[in-house]
């Protein structure tokens, strides 16, 4: 007989720019507060667009040694912190570990750029000698993994994910397969970004697709309402704690939900537009719902791409109806970046956590600043106050540039 092993989520840790613990998150999600703010981070005014979802007063120092915090960059401190709020919300420590059947698996869309950029202009202005001698090693992208495995000594395979928005998925996923194929046990799996440097967020101003709004605190991102003009660049965190789901029973772990499978697809078409037809939206759904053995019909929540850009709200609902038919209309759909921001490759991990969160409540969260009906947008998007709910399945959204997508289908425990 094979052994039919299943994939618990136990613990969760994050850094949002509306609550840097559990508690705090949760409580501002259910409140529909907006993390969008002035950027204090650098000077703004060649920008149009002068806001973001900052992470303020993160000191690294709470959660790792001064010598650990001088040879790591923010987007890794991130990492290590989430992680570390993640395993004690599991209820795990370090003589929990066993080492060599404990993962980490990370997405970062850019990972350590930002302290590359700052080097250069050091090495630019001051000369070689002023460049900091860790420099490579801090900004390799798979420092975010490895610094995580270091931490909890996990020995297992060590993995960071670059795939845009879908890259904490990636992480995910991964994590996921390894349980299911038994070659782990426990995976610290999530996404970590730190972008909020000027040469990062010029390139995604001149993009076009950054909201404008630039006087209006909180107003914006708007997903899916008729006004909507763009979306929001954020930072942080998100991790997961993955678990062999009879591990977490015999300890008798609480348990936030079950991953019961994944999809992803390529739109195959263009670096910065989706499919006009949401080809591959359409397909990496299709693909979750026959991984998972799931009907479209048990699905009670989905929790959105929902970026607040013209064209890919549009889209994403599109293959929603197409997929889902008349149950479309039945289901409870968010929006969290309207709270959030776009944290780009952590993007799909933050909001998973903060899904997990407010269901753990029997909650499901708001899609806020949502005040004008888009004939293309004719979802229940629980607009601007969070609905007490009952969530038995739900499945999570995830899509980025070059046509990459991802769909994650899990089941509520917490219910």
């Amino acid at each position: 007989m094979v052994l039919r092993r299943r994939v618990a989520i136990t613990g969760l840790g994050v850094l949002s720019p509306i609550g840097i613990d559990k508690e705090e998150l949760q409580k501002n999600l259910i409140a529909g507060k907006s993390g969008i703010k002035p950027i204090t981070r650098f000077d703004t005014s060649p920008y149009s667009c002068k806001l973001a979802g900052e992470i303020r007063d993160f000191d690294p120092l709470n959660y790792m040694s001064e010598r650990e915090a001088n040879r790591t960059e923010r987007c890794t401190q991130f990492a290590l912190a989430a992680a570390q709020m993640a395993m004690k919300d599991a209820g795990m420590t370090e003589k929990d570990v066993a080492p060599e059947k404990t993962a980490t698996s990370f997405g970062t869309t850019i990972g350590g750029v930002g302290f590359l950029f700052d080097q250069y202009q050091n090495f630019i202005k001051k000369g070689p000698l002023s460049v900091h001698p860790y420099t490579s090693s801090i900004t390799y992208p798979n420092a975010l993994s490895s610094h995580v495995a270091i931490a909890w000594n996990a020995q297992g395979p060590s993995k960071t994910f670059s795939s845009a928005c879908t890259s904490s998925f990636d992480a995910i996923s991964y994590g996921f397969d390894l349980i299911k194929a038994g070659k782990a046990e426990v995976i610290l799996a999530g996404g970590s970004e730190a972008l909020l440097f000027p040469m990062f967020f010029v390139s995604i101003s001149l993009s076009k697709i950054l909201s404008e709004r630039a006087q209006d605190k909180g107003g914006t991102p708007r997903p899916f309402d008729a006004q909507r003009d763009g979306t929001i660049l954020s930072e942080g965190a998100g991790v997961l704690v993955l678990e062999d789901y009879r591990r977490a029973m015999v300890r008798s772990a609480k348990i936030y939900a079950e991953v019961m499978g994944y999809g992803f697809s390529c739109d195959a078409y263009r670096i910065r537009a989706p499919h006009p037809e949401a080809r591959g939206i359409r397909e990496a759904i299709q693909r979750a719902l026959l991984s998972s053995e799931i009907n479209p019909e048990k699905i009670d929540y989905i929790q959105a791409h929902g970026t607040g850009t013209k064209i890919g709200d549009v889209l994403e609902t599109q293959a929603i109806k197409e997929i889902f038919g008349q149950h479309a209309y039945r289901v409870k759909v968010s929006a969290i970046k309207s709270m959030l921001g776009h944290l780009m490759g952590a993007s799909g991990a933050v909001e998973l956590c903060a899904s997990l969160i407010c269901l753990s409540a029997g909650m499901v969260p708001p899609t806020i600043n949502y005040e004008h009906r888009d004939p293309h947008c004719d979802l229940d998007y629980v607009p601007n106050m969070a609905r007490r709910a009952k969530v038995d399945y739900f499945m999570s959204n995830c899509f980025g540039f070059g046509g990459k997508n991802g769909v994650l289908i899990l089941r509520n425990l917490k219910s």
